[in-house]
């Protein structure tokens, strides 16, 4: 499963574009990716959407995210 980095890359190319196309900073995606990925969920509606991905999809990716960064503290 991936993890929000690599969402984000394989769906935005970068924090910037994802961060453009949810209206919010940069700083918040990267606060998603090292932090708090439960975050990015406010905008499961708009991800889903944009990425034609499933919200399951999303919210698996979030859930890897929160299992590495959990694994590296």
């Amino acid at each position: 499963m991936n993890t929000l980095r690599q969402f984000i890359k394989e769906h935005y190319n970068s924090n910037f574009r994802m961060a453009e196309s949810l209206e919010v900073t940069p700083q918040t995606v990267g606060t998603w990716v090292t932090k708090n990925p439960r975050g990015a969920l406010k905008y499961l509606p708009e991800i889903t959407s944009n990425c034609q991905v499933t919200s399951q999809y999303f919210v698996n990716v979030v859930s890897c995210t929160e299992d590495e960064l959990n694994n590296t503290e």
